[in-house]
């Protein structure tokens, strides 16, 4: 019983920690973007690229190129996909001619400058990253 205990003590501030993340991941776009809002399946297809336009604007998507807790939790949130699922899907895709996974960037700082700069971007980044130049369109809880 001791042995659960310890084990259960030392694991809680790794869910911790995850919830206190998912709360501040926020949905990006271009300050002057048309799009005010975005529903969780069309953010989903869009990440699957499945779906193109929202509010009649054909979006570039663009995602965090490493295996980051902030990408881990944005896929499995939205696309419900872990990474090694969201690998193997884009990876189908690919081998198929189907598709392409969407552009992809090193940081969170870069996701930002890139919406930042691109009209008809959309991205995901921690709140506290986001500056006055991106809106929020939707945030992951």
């Amino acid at each position: 019983m001791s042995q659960l205990i310890k084990m259960l003590l030392l694991m809680f501030p790794f869910f911790w920690a995850a919830n206190v993340f998912a709360e501040n991941i926020v949905v990006i776009v271009h300050k002057d973007s048309v799009i005010n809002t975005i529903s969780e399946g069309d953010l989903a297809g869009v990440y699957l690229k499945r779906k193109k336009r929202v509010d009649g604007q054909r979006l570039k998507v663009v995602d965090i190129n490493n295996d980051s807790d902030i990408k881990a939790y944005f896929h499995e949130a939205v696309t419900q996909k872990t990474l090694q699922q969201l690998k193997a899907y884009w990876s189908r895709l690919i081998f198929t001619g189907k598709g392409i996974p969407p552009y992809s960037l090193d940081t969170e700082e870069r996701v930002v400058e890139f919406v930042s700069r691109t009209p008809n971007a959309i991205g995901y980044v921690g709140k506290s990253k986001m500056n006055n130049r991106v809106k929020v369109i939707r945030e992951i809880k």
